[in-house]
C-alpha cells in the first residue's frame, strides 16, 4: 500500500508540474498570436475547468482544456452558410470553451450553433463567451449531457471533445447513436481523441 500511495503521489506531482508547464506554454503561444485568449473570460474557464478535473473527474473526461493549436484544427473544416444558405452547428463538450471561442468567428450571417456542456460552472462560463461575442440569439449553451440532449433539429457539422476513451463502452453506444440521430444525411462530425488518457487518468485521479 506504502508503494503505491508513493506512485500516486509521483503521478500527482509529475500531473502539477505538466499544468505549469502547458499554461505557460499557453499564454507564451497566444500572447505571441496576439489572440484574446489572455483575457480574463478565458482564464477563468480555463481556472473553472481544471478545478472540475480534481472534484468531478467522474464526469469531467478529460485532464486538459483544448489547446489554441488544437482548436484551430478542429475547426478548420467548418464552411459557413450565407445569407441564401442557413447552416446549424453543435459542438459537444465545451469545457473552457477554447473550440467554442475558435468557431464563433466562423459562423455565417444566418448560422446557429448549439454547445453541450454537462457542468454548470463551466457551461456558464461558455455563456459568458457566447454573450460576449454579441450572438447570444443565434448561439444556445444547453447544460446536459450529450445522450439526454433532446432537440428535433439536424445538424450540417457536429464537433465533439468528448473523451470517449475515458467513458465505459455502453456509454459511448449511447453517445454515438445520439450523435446519428442528430447530424444530417451529408453532415460533418469531427472529433478528437487523446491516446492512453484512460490509463493517465486511472492513475492520477483514483
Amino acid at each position: 500500500m506504502i508503494k503505491k500511495n508513493q506512485e500516486k503521489n509521483l503521478s500527482c506531482a509529475i500531473f502539477i508540474s505538466f499544468f505549469i508547464i502547458y499554461g505557460v506554454k499557453m499564454a507564451y503561444s497566444t500572447a505571441r498570436a496576439g489572440s484574446s485568449l489572455l483575457d480574463w473570460g478565458f482564464l477563468e474557464g480555463i481556472g473553472t475547468f481544471l478545478g472540475k478535473v480534481i472534484t468531478k473527474h467522474h464526469e469531467i473526461g478529460s485532464l486538459f482544456p483544448s489547446s489554441q493549436w488544437l482548436a484551430e484544427k478542429m475547426v478548420s473544416e467548418i464552411h459557413p452558410g450565407s445569407n441564401k444558405k442557413m447552416k446549424r452547428f453543435l459542438e459537444i463538450g465545451a469545457g473552457s470553451g477554447a473550440i467554442t471561442e475558435a468557431i464563433l468567428p466562423l459562423l455565417g450571417p444566418r448560422d446557429t450553433l448549439d454547445i453541450i456542456e454537462c457542468d454548470q460552472d463551466l457551461a456558464n462560463s461558455v455563456q459568458k463567451m457566447v454573450n460576449a461575442s454579441g450572438m447570444a440569439n443565434r448561439v444556445k449553451v444547453h447544460t446536459v449531457y450529450a445522450q439526454d440532449f433532446k432537440t428535433d433539429r439536424k445538424y450540417d457539422h457536429i464537433i465533439s471533445s468528448l473523451p470517449l476513451t475515458s467513458f465505459s463502452h455502453e456509454l459511448v453506444q449511447k453517445i454515438y447513436t445520439k450523435i446519428d440521430g442528430l447530424i444530417k444525411q451529408r453532415g460533418k462530425f469531427t472529433y478528437f481523441e487523446y491516446m492512453a488518457l484512460g490509463t493517465i487518468r486511472q492513475n492520477i485521479l483514483y
